[in-house]
Formats: C-alpha cells, sequence, structure tokens
C-alpha cells in the first residue's frame, strides 16, 4: 500500500478533518511529503492528529491490505476533499494557518513538544482525537503571520516620524481596545461545547462524541458538567465497542477497565439506564460465541469470558433491581443458555474421556465394557447416542466380536419319550362348539397358544382335537412344517423346562424334545433343519426330523428377540440384548459380520426382516416411538450398509411384520398401520412410507396383520380389513367386524376362509372361529369357544345321572368317571343358556336345594342362573332379580331360599332364590349422610332361628333374621358394639362365630360366642391372613403367611397348624373322608389328615389351578384356570 492509498484509508474512516486531508493530499501531490507510512502515523501520533487506537487499526489495515474501497464515504465528503485539492495557492496571497491546518510535514516535532496526555489515562478510550494546540503545532519556529510585501527602508533616526506624538497614544488605545475585543471572543462558558457533544452522542457518533467529551474535560475541568462528561466518555467507549462488532472479548476488557473508573462519579446514574443494555449484550455474544465454539477449550474460555459478562450483569452497582426487571427475561434466557453451554463442555469432556476409554477396551476385546461405557455416557447425555464419533468407536469394537463367537460341541441328544404319557391322572377339557360339525380326518389343522396352553383345532369343523399346557409366553406361537409323508408337524416351546417340543399336529403326540439351559425364541423354519436361540446368547440348529444337533455357537452377548432372515438372503439374523446383530451363515452357524446397530437393552423384541436385501429392524426407543434402521445386505447376508438415516415413527412395534413382495406391514401398539414399500431403484431412498393408518387407541394394543388376496386383514380390538390403494398412498376401510374383541393371535386364511381367535371384554375364555370371506361381510362357519373356567366347584342334582360342572359362561357339563391317565374333550354341554346380547360371566355356585343349583351374576348385574334338574333331566334358567343393580359391598350369599345381597349403600337387600321376586324387605342400620358400609360376607348361624351374622367390618356385629309381622323383612335381632375393628369374612361352627381384626397391630383371628356375640379371648397368630376363615365339617380353617394352615375346634382352641410352604391356597380344604383336600394355584393338590393336619399325601398337576375342588365317586377332581378338570383317583388310599 502507498502513501496516497493509505490517506484515502484515514479519510474512509473519518480519523481527519477534510481541509487536513486535503492537505496532504496537496503536498503530496507537490512532492513535498516524503514519507513511509510507519513515519507519517507516528509524525501525525506525535501532533495529536491520530489516537494510539486509531494508528494501531490504520496500521493493522494497512499491513492486511484493507484498502479505502471496502469502507464506505459519503459523496459529500468525496466532493469536500476533491474542492480542497484542486484549490491551486495565490502566491501572492497572504496565508494565514488556523489551528487545525496541516501544514509543512517536513519537519518533525521536536523533544521539548508537549505530547497529548490521556484526560482519564485509560488505554480503551483508542479512537478519541485529543484537542490540538492553541498554536500551529506543524509550523516551525512561527513567529507571526507571515508577509509577502517587500519592506520599506526605515529611516536612520527612528525618533524622526512625525506621527511619534499621536503613534504612542494610539498604539496603547489600539492595545487596550484589542485586549478587550479579544478577552470578549476568547471567553467561552463551554455550554455549547457540552451540548454539541451531548448532540452527538444521542445520534450514536460516539467517536466524535468521545473526542468532543475529551475536549470538553480538558478545557473545562470545574465545569459542572464535567462529571457527566467523564462517564459519557467512558460510556461512548463502550457504545462504540459494542455496537456493530463481534469481538465480545474485546467489548468485554474496555467494559472492565472503563467502569472502575466512572462507577464512582456522582453522575453515575446517568450510565445506568445504557448498562442495562450494554453489559447484557456482552454476556449474549459471548454466550453464543461459546455456544458456535468448536474445540472443548475455546467453548470453556467463551463460557469462562461470558461468566465474567453475567457478573457485570449481576453487580447491582451496575445493574439495580430496579432496571433489571425489565431485563429479567433477557437475562434469564442468557443464564439459560450459558448453563447449557457448560453442559455442552461437561458433555464434550466427558464424551471425549468415554472415547479414550472406550479405545482401549477395544484393545483388549473387552465389548461389554464398551457398551457399559457407552450405556453410562448416554444415560447422562442421551443427546450422545447419535453422536458421530461414538457411534463409530462402538462400531469398530463390534468388528471385533466376531472372533467371539465360538463354536459348541458335545451336543445333547434329543429325547423321544413323552413325560406326559407317565401321568395317571385323568382329565376332562370343556368346550362349547357351534355348530357340531362331523369330524374331518383329512382336514388341516391349526394350533393356537393361548394363556400358555396349545389348542389344536380341526379348521374345516372347528372341533378340538387336544390341549398341551406349556407354559405362560404369548410371543411363541407354533410354528409347522410337513414331515415325511402327509404328517404335519407343531413345534412348541415348553417354558416350564426351556425345551423344544416337535408333536404330530393332529395328535399332539410328542416326536421329539430338546431341552436347553435358558428361555427359547419362536424357532426359525429351513427345508431340513429348525433353527432356535436361547436368552444366554446359544444359537442351535437341529434337524427336522429327529431334533438332532446340527451345529451350535455360543455368542458374547445374550440374545433379545427370535432370529430373522430374508428370503433373497443366504443369512441368519440374530438380535444381542443390546447394540449388535450377529450375522450366522444358516450352513453352519459360522458368524461372518457384526452390524453395529446401537440398540438399547431388550429395545429389538421382534425379529428382524426385510425383503429385496433391505433389512429392516424396529427398536422400541421410549414408551411412546420408536426407531426404523436399515440397511442394505448382499446375497450371502453380509456387507452391512446403512440405506438411509434412522426413521423414528410413533409407537411401538411389538409383533413381527409381514412381508408381501416388495412391501412390509407393520403393526403399532397405537394401533397404526404403516405399509412400507422397497425400491432398489431410489438410491437415495430406498424405503419409503406409502401409507398409514391413524391411531385409535390410548392404551397399548396388538395388532395381527395378514395380507390376502390384495387385501389387508388387522386384528386387534376388532377386525379391520382394509383395501389397499397405494398409489393414492392410503389404505382404505373396507369392514369392521367383531368391535370391543381382543384378538390374541395372527389370523390364518385358507382360500376364502379366515380362522381368528379372540378374547371378549365381557367373559372369559377364548373364541376360537372360522367365517367366510364374502364381499362385503363375513357368514360364520363355526365357533368354539375354549379355555372358560368353571363357576366353583362341581355340584349334585337329585336324580342327575352324574355330577355336574358348569363354566363362567353358563353351560353345564356333566362330570364323567375316567380311568387313570385317560382323557376327554366335551364340546356339547348338556345344558346351556342362549345367548342374546353378550357373553354371561357367572360366579361361583350355592346350593338353594337338592334339586336347584344358583349362580351368581358380577356386580353391576342382576341376573343370576338356576341349574335345575327335573326327572333326570338338566335345564339352566335366567332370574332376573326385581331389584335395581346396586354395587355390592361383597359376594351374595343363598339362605335357606332366599339370596342375601349386601351393598354399599348400607342395605342387605333378599330376593327369592327361585324367582328373584323382592318379596322381602331389606335391612338398613342408621347412617349418616354419604356414609358407606362394607359389609362381611354373611355367615349362617344354624339353630332353631335360621339367622345370619354380618359385621360392617367397622365396630358392630348384627344377627340378622326374617320377620313376617308386620310384613316380611329382614332385621337385627342382635347388634353388638366392639371395642376393635373386625375385618374380611366370618365363618361359624356350631356355637362359635370366628372373624379376623388386628392386635399389636398385626392380625389376629377373633372368637365369639353365640347366639349373644359375646366376645372370647382371641388366638394370637404370626404372619398375615392369607386364607379367610372357612367353615368345614364343624371346624373353621384360615391360613397364615407363616403359620400355614390353621384349624380351630368350636371350643375356641387351636386344633393344629400345617405349615403350606409359602404356596397360595386355590381351593379347599374339602373334606374327603376323614382327610382334608387342598389345591395351590401352582398345581399342587394335598391331602391332609383331618385329626393331626399332618400331609398324607400329594400330587403335581403340573398347571396352574383356580378355584374349584371337588370330590365324587372315589375321584378328586381339581380345577384348572382354562376349564380343564383334573381327576385324581383315591380309590384304595381313602377308607
Amino acid at each position: 500500500m502507498n502513501i496516497s492509498e493509505f490517506i484515502d484509508l484515514i479519510e474512509a474512516h473519518d480519523y481527519m478533518a477534510d481541509n487536513q486531508i486535503a492537505a496532504m493530499r496537496r503536498q503530496l501531490n507537490t512532492g513535498q511529503l516524503d514519507l513511509s507510512i510507519e513515519e507519517l502515523v507516528h509524525f501525525l501520533l506525535d501532533r495529536q492528529r491520530l489516537t494510539k487506537y486509531q494508528a494501531k487499526k490504520l496500521l493493522s489495515e494497512a499491513r492486511s491490505g484493507i484498502t479505502a474501497e471496502s469502507i464506505p464515504v459519503s459523496e459529500g465528503r468525496r466532493r469536500a476533499q476533491q474542492k480542497w485539492v484542486d484549490a491551486a495557492p495565490v502566491k501572492e496571497e497572504i496565508v494565514e494557518t488556523e489551528p487545525d491546518d496541516l501544514v509543512a510535514l517536513d519537519d518533525f516535532p521536536r523533544d521539548e513538544d508537549e505530547a497529548t496526555v490521556d484526560p482519564l489515562e485509560l488505554g480503551g478510550l483508542d479512537g478519541f482525537a485529543g484537542e490540538p494546540d492553541e498554536a500551529d503545532p506543524f509550523a516551525k519556529g512561527h513567529k507571526g503571520k507571515a508577509s509577502a510585501h517587500k519592506k520599506k527602508t526605515s529611516r536612520t533616526n527612528p525618533w524622526d516620524s512625525p506621527l511619534l506624538l499621536f503613534g504612542g497614544g494610539s498604539l496603547v488605545l489600539l492595545l487596550l481596545v484589542g485586549g478587550l475585543l479579544y478577552f470578549w471572543l476568547a471567553f467561552d462558558s463551554g455550554d455549547d461545547m457540552f451540548q454539541a457533544a451531548e448532540k452527538s452522542y444521542r445520534s450514536g457518533s460516539y467517536i466524535q462524541a468521545g473526542a468532543e467529551y475529551d475536549k470538553f474535560i480538558r478545557r473545562f475541568p470545574d465545569h459542572p458538567s464535567t462529571p457527566l462528561a467523564k462517564v459519557r466518555l467512558g460510556m461512548a467507549a463502550l457504545w462504540n465497542m459494542v455496537e456493530g462488532t463481534s469481538d465480545w472479548e474485546r467489548a468485554l476488557k474496555t467494559t472492565q477497565e472503563v467502569l472502575p473508573e466512572i462507577d464512582q462519579s456522582p453522575a453515575f446514574d446517568e450510565a445506568r439506564p445504557e448498562l442495562a443494555t450494554i453489559l447484557p449484550e456482552i454476556a449474549s455474544g459471548l454466550t453464543l460465541q461459546a455456544q458456535q465454539s468448536g474445540s472443548v477449550e475455546q467453548k470453556q474460555r467463551q463460557s469462562d469470558l461470558a461468566s465474567a459478562a453475567m457478573e457485570l450483569v449481576n453487580d447491582p452497582t451496575y445493574l439495580p433491581t430496579s432496571l433489571r426487571e425489565a431485563q429479567r427475561s433477557r437475562i434469564e434466557a442468557i443464564e439459560m443458555d450459558l448453563v447449557r453451554v457448560r453442559r455442552e463442555i461437561d458433555r464434550d469432556q466427558a464424551k471425549n474421556e468415554t472415547l479414550a476409554k472406550i479405545e482401549q477396551s477395544t484393545a483388549e476385546g473387552k465389548f461389554q465394557q464398551v457398551y457399559q461405557l457407552r450405556r453410562s455416557l448416554v444415560d447422562s447425555y442421551p443427546g450422545l447416542r447419535t453422536d458421530e464419533s461414538l457411534i463409530a468407536a462402538v462400531s469398530s469394537a463390534a468388528t471385533k466380536l466376531v472372533d467371539q463367537v465360538i463354536p459348541l460341541d458335545n451336543f445333547p441328544a434329543p429325547i423321544t419319550e413323552d413325560p406326559s404319557d407317565m401321568n395317571l391322572m385323568s382329565e376332562v377339557t370343556l368346550v362349547q362348539r357351534e355348530p357340531a360339525l362331523p369330524a374331518s380326518a383329512s382336514s388341516e389343522t391349526a394350533v393356537f397358544r393361548l394363556d400358555g396352553t396349545a389348542y389344536a383345532i380341526e379348521i374345516d369343523t372347528g372341533k378340538l382335537l387336544w390341549r398341551r399346557y406349556v407354559g405362560l409366553d404369548e410371543n411363541a406361537q407354533a410354528i409347522t412344517w410337513s414331515a415325511d409323508g402327509d404328517k404335519l408337524v407343531a413345534a412348541l416351546i415348553d417354558t416350564r423346562e426351556n425345551s423344544l417340543l416337535a408333536v404330530d399336529q393332529r395328535t399332539g403326540d410328542v416326536l421329539w424334545q430338546q431341552k436347553f439351559e435358558s428361555p427359547l425364541f419362536r424357532p426359525k423354519v429351513f427345508e431340513n433343519s429348525v433353527l432356535v436361540a436361547e436368552r444366554n446368547g446359544k444359537v442351535w440348529k437341529l434337524a427336522r426330523e429327529s431334533g438332532e444337533v446340527i451345529a451350535a455357537v455360543q455368542l458374547p452377548q445374550e440374545i433379545s428377540a427370535p432370529p430373522g432372515m430374508l428370503e433373497e438372503v443366504a443369512g441368519v439374523y440374530v438380535v444381542a440384548e443390546h447394540s449388535n446383530v450377529y450375522v450366522l451363515s444358516p450352513d453352519n452357524l459360522i458368524c461372518g459380520e457384526v452390524i453395529p446397530v446401537g440398540h438399547e437393552v431388550g429395545t429389538i423384541t421382534v425379529e428382524p426382516t426385510g425383503t429385496l436385501r433391505q433389512l429392516f429392524l424396529f427398536e422400541n426407543a421410549g414408551l411412546e416411538y420408536s426407531f426404523l434402521h436399515l440397511f442394505s445386505v448382499d446375497a450371502g447376508g453380509t456387507g452391512a450398509k446403512v440405506t438411509q438415516d434412522v426413521v423414528r415413527q410413533a409407537g411401538q412395534v411389538l409383533v413381527a411384520p409381514v412381508i408381501t413382495d416388495a412391501r412390509l406391514v407393520a403393526t403399532n401398539d397405537r394401533g397404526e398401520v404403516l405399509v412400507y414399500e422397497v425400491n432398489t431403484a431410489a438410491k437415495d431412498v430406498p424405503v419409503r412410507l406409502v401409507a398409514a393408518t391413524k391411531a385409535d387407541s390410548s392404551e397399548p394394543i396388538l395388532g395381527y396383520a395378514v395380507v390376502s388376496r390384495g387385501d389387508l386383514w388387522v386384528c386387534d380390538r376388532r377386525m379391520t380389513r382394509y383395501v389397499m390403494q397405494l398409489s393414492r398412498g392410503s389404505v382404505v376401510r373396507k369392514m369392521v367386524d367383531h368391535d370391543g374383541d381382543t384378538f390374541v393371535a395372527r389370523p390364518l386364511i385358507r382360500g376364502d376362509m379366515i380362522v381368528h381367535a379372540r378374547r371378549s371384554t365381557s367373559a372369559d375364555g377364548y373364541v376360537i372361529e372360522a367365517q367366510r370371506i364374502k364381499s362385503n361381510k363375513l357368514e360364520d362357519i363355526w365357533q368354539t369357544t375354549i379355555g372358560t373356567p368353571t363357576a366353583g366347584q362341581a355340584f349334585k342334582l337329585k336324580d342327575a345321572s352324574s355330577p355336574l360342572v358348569a363354566t363362567t359362561r353358563g353351560a353345564v357339563y356333566p362330570l364323567p368317571k375316567l380311568g387313570m391317565g385317560n382323557v376327554q374333550i366335551l364340546d356339547q354341554p348338556q345344558s346351556k343358556l342362549e345367548v342374546t346380547t353378550k357373553p354371561y360371566h357367572f360366579g361361583d355356585g350355592q346350593k338353594v336345594d337338592d334339586s336347584n343349583q344358583l349362580f351368581f351374576p358380577p356386580d353391576g348385574e342382576n341376573r343370576s342362573m338356576v341349574v335345575r334338574s327335573n326327572g333326570g333331566k338338566v335345564a339352566t334358567r335366567v332370574v332376573a332379580w326385581e331389584i335395581p343393580a346396586t354395587a355390592r359391598a361383597t359376594s351374595p350369599r343363598v339362605w335357606n331360599d332366599y339370596v342375601l345381597i349386601p351393598t354399599k349403600i348400607g342395605q342387605i337387600l333378599v330376593v327369592d332364590a327361585k324367582s328373584g321376586a323382592a318379596d322381602v324387605q331389606p335391612f338398613q342400620p342408621e347412617l349418616a349422610f354419604g356414609e358407606t358400609i362394607h359389609w362381611s360376607y354373611p355367615a349362617i348361624v344354624g339353630g332353631s332361628t335360621p339367622s345370619v351374622v354380618v359385621s360392617d367390618q367397622g365396630n358392630r356385629l348384627f344377627r340378622l333374621a326374617v320377620e313376617a309381622s308386620p310384613e316380611p323383612h329382614l332385621t337385627a335381632v342382635d347388634e353388638v358394639k366392639l371395642t376393635e375393628p373386625l375385618s374380611g369374612q366370618l365363618a361359624v361352627a356350631g356355637l362359635m362365630l370366628v372373624g379376623v381384626g388386628s392386635q399389636d397391630e398385626q392380625d389376629a383371628v377373633r372368637l365369639f360366642q353365640l347366639p349373644e356375640m359375646a366376645e372370647q379371648t382371641p388366638i394370637a397368630v404370626t404372619g398375615d391372613i392369607v386364607m379367610p376363615p372357612r367353615s368345614v365339617g364343624g371346624r373353621v380353617y384360615c391360613a397364615t403367611s407363616k403359620d400355614g394352615l390353621i384349624a380351630i375346634r368350636d371350643d375356641f382352641s387351636i386344633a393344629w397348624k400345617c405349615p403350606l410352604k409359602e404356596m397360595a391356597i386355590a381351593s379347599g380344604p374339602v373334606p374327603v373322608k376323614n382327610l382334608l383336600a387342598i389345591s395351590f394355584t401352582q398345581g399342587q393338590v394335598w391331602l391332609i389328615d383331618e385329626a393331626t393336619g399332618e400331609l398324607v399325601t400329594e400330587f403335581n398337576v403340573g398347571e396352574p389351578l383356580a378355584d374349584g375342588l371337588s370330590y365324587f365317586d372315589g375321584q378328586l377332581w381339581a380345577h384348572g384356570y382354562d376349564g380343564t378338570l383334573h381327576g385324581i383317583s383315591l380309590e384304595g388310599m381313602v377308607p
């Protein structure tokens, strides 16, 4: 850069007056200005034409090559400067220099020239020119005005002038007048100068204002406005740093230097309103720079500076409360941003430390430690879950896992014998099938796994062929294949023993069985083999025909989902519990690749799937959303590459999707149906969502989909038939059936028939149904109801040929007498109720008389079922109670010919057991307004005067009886007020009443003498009451969690205690001659000596048991949870 360009740069910054710039240009044009840029800057600096800040900035820009063209200059200034340049001096003209004129620059200042002093000694006030000296600082040896006239020759004697006499007096007069004139012209109060500076300050010309304030301060140090001028001078410097700058660090430094110099000034109050804007602005700028910083070190440095700025903001000296309130929202926003910055710093530091540890663990082959490091980091900073560097580090570690997949040997041999063949118990399964179509030996068989039991159904007729309890696991539906000949084989997972069973699909006979160490996932069937994975990370390949192990491997991680595969790809994909998916060869299970997906523990639960070499992985990353991971693979199943970014979608995918050609149909737990399409020609986005339905459930549900003939069937809480119009991006609902029912398995479509399994919300059990598919409707073919539990114990009626048992749906079956090991399926009830609107749901039954058994309706309904035997013919009917459907306090109780219904509103209603007529007025105790009563279950008292005892589960006992006068009504014949409340059920044996209360904050057995209900000494027990008092055979039995079963004699003494080994009682005790039978929910049945309480023998049914234990004709029947009765022959065991 030359001198001319440098002068242009000075002019562009407006650092010097126009006439001074023009003077320099004239001297440059005439060759009189022969200086370097550095010499010119030093000269102007010494002459106070430039400040230090301006000098440094000009030199910096000159060295950086910045020219004046990059700095805008007004047109008015340009014309004024040109006028000065074009003006030619006149030789004869007497030129008088003004104080601000720039004259010859060939003479440098003398050493004795006084330098300009910074008025406040603030280095941060650069940019303000000092006031020039009154005399011209650039004129050499200046003695006065230069004259261009030729001097006259003086006289020899100066006193010879004729004007001497008058000249002396005139001179004195002129001097006096000149002095007065000079004093008058030179006098200035400083007000105009201060107001000029104020005007510049208010207009935003802070550089000019600073120079004017500086000049004013030095010229009028004692002026009343000088303190304010000093404050304004400092604030002008701050505004100059803040406005239009991005150098917030320098702005902060200037602020820290300026404020201590002016905050003690009496005029500092004038600065505070402006500081309310300046200080947050600096803090905000530094915080923003911290947010935008790339490295941790730079971010930390900017954060520290922002914190220092916030210290100024929070200092009440600069920002008092009155001004802070107006800036509160902005200050809080800055503080929140700064908190985020600090968290980002902590996050980045933690990430860098974790990456270093991951690298070390990877080198040591410790992937589990790698995962723990990543998990700990992601738990603290969830945003790092998708961090590329973290993903790359974990992916690098995952590639080392290929060598950690270890082949296994010493394979276990399959078991070909069925342990259930040795079962000596008989079994009766109650099923309701309509219509009773004849069996078809050629029919296909479908196996449904419902509540832990596998049921084989003949598709053509709905006939139940066999059932087998295999343990609870709703995600392990049976898989089938064809064996030699026409035999169909079903593979079932038995969760009780972690075994895989291959059974004949029509007979249920076990063909082979393999036992494993840990829980199994649903197998994958190949042409001649079956692939099954264990939770513990083992993968097995078994021969389909024999169950023999062909190959096995141990993965270095546990497994979280069934194995998956793509039809056109020779690879098996096994999902680890977290992070990775292992690609195994279907031939020998050798691991070819580990795909680093990065999922969390247990978030992938459905098998990997896909089409056209596009692998789909659904990760349930949150409670209300899931991720779809997409990878492309080669023909061998390896070479996985991320196809596109992870897709986030609402809901969780809990059911395996369905593949149809190039499309994948998935359902989520919000009721949505998602249809994805694969287009391999689209390189950037080969997978896209082409259609979706709206979520229609606020509660999680399972949706099972199947595609047939262009129709999409989805079964969740209804069956919906859709027409896929993918060209329009939609699936159109065509038909809805079974609305409100819950479907529990994927439907089967065979030709024009659809077979499905569902559960009603208002009744027990499951309905398996086949329907004919019509254009706009479904026609029923058959319906089979299975899994319906029994309504209490079996019972006998007068003249009935055999004991009877009823289901909760109102079907009554005869209970056959079977030999040991015999199995029978009863699918045609002896009597049933015709369903008109919705299925029935009855509770326990109680004997009315020798010919009638009554079953109670659920709470909120008032229709009971009565089973009657008349001349050996069994019939069922519904009896409507002539009372409102009032909320009950406890279960109803049959008493003589009445049914007692305790209600929460305090009344105990009475209806006729056979007719439902309410001819007896209810019992109504005194109640306070809004009071409710939680009645205990009524206990029947024998004797000459029939009565019942109830407790309000508070401090009152009532003995009730029916009195006929003045009209039939239920009334209290005795009432006792207790000192301690009773809770729970009551039982009567002889003249002893037993209830449950508390003593010393523990459960206790309370005893009362009838009929006066006088309380006796309670029985202290250990543990909580787990079975309330029950009256059996003249004794009362109850059970506690620690004492076990307790027998209480009618003389208020304990007969014995029998420990229960922490098992839960399902039913009983039931008298069996001189023994007591008890069933447990876990499947055990005990026989206990009635006299001593000793365990005589026990049986294990092998599956859960429900309420219901019956003994008839030497056979003990234990009721299963699904309507199956397990018969135990006691012939020879009971005297």
